[in-house]
């Protein structure tokens, strides 16, 4: 099945390595090549702000690169699932990190039957303030977030990655203090931090 999904996707334009990661249990692995996507970079990012407003005017390559992996990313998903499942199957698709978040929002719009979820391990914003000595976790009420992406020249990483963040059917993040974190620089928390807060303080809940 795998080696017809290749010649099937080579042959709409995506171009796909496929084979076993050397680590345990083997799992199948898929490389995807963006460079197809390079000469399409001024139309993708236009159609990121004509959808959802990401802001991508100041972005230099190392914003652009991740963005055309991700989208490709997110064309090989929809190839896959377009050819290969049905429409009882349960798909998702999972993105880590602001790298991979245009894949999710290519697929909010082009699959929605596809469940997206998107991972943030720390947010552009909360990195820049913590490598340049600010209070981050002190001090993260005091921060106007969206100004500061202006002086630290991350103003596309930090819109995609909130607004990714708001748009997609599942955010999560790896910690309690990181959900905080999104609070503040993305605002708002992760929606599995916030449900698992709501099941604990639900009257005669054992905790």
């Amino acid at each position: 099945l795998l080696k017809d999904w290749k010649k099937l996707a080579y042959n709409e334009g995506l171009r796909l390595r496929i084979g076993r990661w050397k680590t345990q249990g083997n799992p199948i692995v898929v490389l995807v090549n963006f460079s197809s996507f390079v000469s399409e970079k001024n139309d993708i990012l236009k159609k990121l702000w004509e959808d959802y407003k990401v802001d991508s005017i100041s972005g230099q390559w190392d914003y652009v690169e991740p963005v055309l992996f991700g989208y490709a990313a997110g064309k090989a998903i929809e190839n896959f699932v377009r050819n290969y499942c049905s429409a009882s199957d349960k798909v998702i698709a999972h993105f880590h990190e602001w790298m991979t978040a245009s894949g999710a929002l290519y697929l909010k719009k082009a699959m929605p039957s596809v469940a997206n979820v998107f991972t943030t391990h720390a947010t552009v914003m909360g990195r820049c303030l913590a490598s340049n000595g600010m209070r981050l976790y002190s001090d993260m009420d005091k921060f106007n977030v969206d100004e500061m992406a202006k002086t630290y020249n991350v103003v596309a990483k930090h819109s995609i990655e909130k607004i990714t963040s708001a748009n997609v059917d599942c955010f999560t993040t790896v910690s309690q203090i990181t959900s905080t974190e999104c609070k503040y620089m993305l605002g708002h928390e992760a929606d599995i931090r916030r449900r698992y807060r709501m099941e604990r303080s639900r009257p005669g809940r054992k905790t």
